[in-house]
């Protein structure tokens, strides 16, 4: 069986299902989080930007701790410690920090609009 996309289960257990925090917190993901990852995604034509694609890794992995987007924690959890502090990547290194970053961006791209219509459901009246 495949995995879900998006596992809200866990936003749902720290808003206590309450619409409008739930609405609230995947409205703030939303707003940042695609900015986030195309930025990750242009860090890589710049030479040995490294050691800020893994501090972006890093702080785009605390918002899909909340909001669990299929494979993508795991996928920026990997992208940052292959980057962490380096100055210079192989040629297998990079090969794999532009799979993880395509696969991020791939699978970001499908939830978005999953994420847009959770986020409608529980919009609050008047919005």
């Amino acid at each position: 069986m495949r995995e879900q996309l998006i596992d809200f289960d866990f936003l749902r257990e720290i808003s206590g299902n309450d619409p409008e925090y739930m609405y609230e917190v995947i409205q703030i993901f939303l707003d940042s989080t695609p900015a986030g990852i195309k930025k990750l995604a242009k860090m890589m034509e710049s030479p040995n930007s490294w050691d800020e694609i893994s501090k972006q890794a890093h702080s785009l992995k605390s918002s899909v701790s909340v909001i669990k987007i299929r494979g993508v924690y795991e996928q920026l959890a990997e992208l940052e410690g292959l980057t962490r502090q380096k100055m210079e990547l192989g040629e297998d290194e990079k090969k794999r920090v532009e799979k993880l970053i395509a696969g991020i961006t791939t699978v970001f791209s499908e939830a978005e609009p999953v994420l847009a219509d959770e986020m409608n459901k529980h919009k609050p009246i008047g919005e």
